[in-house]
C-alpha cells in the first residue's frame, strides 16, 4: 500500500523560523516606540508621546519617516522653527 503524501509531508523535518538580524530587531523595536507614541498622541499625553517618538528615532536614527514625525509633533505643539531655536539661544552669546 503507498504512503499518503501527507504522512510524508508530515514525517519531513520542519526548519527553525530563521531569527532576525540585530538591526531588524532594533527597527522593529523602534516602530514599537513609535505606535506607542502616536497612541499616546491620540490620547491627549504629550509628553508620553515625545518620550516615545525620541526611543523611536534612537532605535532608528537613520529613518527619515520617525524623523518627520518627530518634526511634525513639534510643529503641532506649537514648538519654533529650528532656525529660530537656534536663533533665540544664540542672541545673547557673544562671538569671539
Amino acid at each position: 500500500m503507498p504512503v499518503p503524501i501527507a504522512l510524508v509531508l508530515l514525517a519531513a523535518p520542519v526548519p527553525a523560523p530563521a531569527r532576525p538580524s540585530a538591526a531588524a530587531a532594533a527597527r522593529a523595536e523602534a516602530y514599537y516606540h513609535f505606535s506607542l507614541g502616536q497612541q499616546s498622541r491620540l490620547s491627549g499625553e504629550l509628553t508620553d508621546a515625545l518620550e516615545e517618538y525620541r526611543k523611536a528615532v534612537r532605535g532608528d536614527p537613520s529613518s527619515s519617516a520617525l524623523r518627520t514625525e518627530l518634526a511634525k509633533f513639534f510643529h503641532d505643539a506649537g514648538a519654533p522653527p529650528l532656525a529660530d531655536w537656534r536663533k533665540s539661544t544664540t542672541q545673547h552669546i557673544p562671538t569671539p
